[in-house]
């Protein structure tokens, strides 16, 4: 799992073109490494310590404590509180990027993932789906429950407010925005794709080895993907000037 983890957070960082190239850029690069070590520590604890309280004879505390303050699902983990921080980080490099270049896609940027810190910080999605299903009465089909209908539709909320500051970024578009959207773009749909298909993957496959595995794949692969994006973010605040020297 740790090694899927690293060669998926190398893929996302060494495919990157345009003016600006994140493989050229050792800083940032340092610091997604540093990022996706820190991830792949915590996906090895996680699943030692569960699969440890899982085999043991008696109630091992200690190991029950590890668990809970490592655990990837778990909102007040410290992995969440690790996603929260890096997801903080990039939306407060992209605003300090927009007041520098003024370039709207920097805007576009930042307030993605100012909805994702926020959902991830506040659990929206699945606070307005559960408000959204009750009020709908949404019933469960094809294995998935209201509430889960409840929370795409949430997410799809979001969607439309995105498409609204991307259309705007559009239309003030400038020649260096497409090296910032190449950039962004991987881990951003990496992201995307671990906390929706996955997610959903995880609420129809029942069973002890697809929780744990689908675990590591959802909320692992949220945090490897954050840290890429971490990464890129600083990429593109080293070389903002540059990307937009001829602007």
């Amino acid at each position: 799992m740790a090694l899927i983890e690293i060669n998926f957070l190398r893929r996302l960082l060494f495919s990157q073109h345009g003016y600006v190239c994140l493989r050229d850029d050792k800083a940032a690069l340092k610091v997604g490494f540093t990022l996706s070590f820190l991830v792949v520590v915590l996906v090895l604890v996680h699943i030692v310590t569960h699969q440890a309280i899982n085999i043991s004879n008696y109630e091992n505390m200690l190991l029950i404590k590890i668990h809970e303050f490592i655990n990837l699902g778990n909102d007040t983990s410290l992995s969440e509180t690790l996603n929260h921080g890096m997801l903080f980080s990039c939306a407060a490099i992209f605003l300090y990027i927009f007041f520098k270049t003024y370039a709207r896609v920097m805007l576009f940027f930042n307030v993605f993932f100012i909805f994702a810190w926020l959902d991830d910080s506040a659990q929206y999605h699945e606070r307005v789906g559960g408000v959204v299903s009750e009020s709908l009465r949404i019933p469960s089909l094809f294995g998935l429950r209201g509430q889960d209908f409840g929370e795409l539709i949430a997410w799809a909320s979001i969607a439309v407010m995105l498409l609204a500051v991307a259309l705007w970024a559009y239309n003030g578009k400038q020649p260096g925005d497409l090296n910032i959207v190449v950039i962004l773009s991987k881990p951003i749909a990496a992201l995307i794709f671990c906390g929706v298909v996955f997610d959903i993957l995880h609420i129809i496959i029942k069973g002890y080895w697809a929780d744990l595995i689908l675990t590591v794949l959802e909320d692992g692969g949220e945090m490897i993907s954050i840290a890429a994006a971490v990464a890129a973010s600083l990429a593109v605040l080293n070389g903002a000037d540059k990307i937009y020297k001829n602007k």
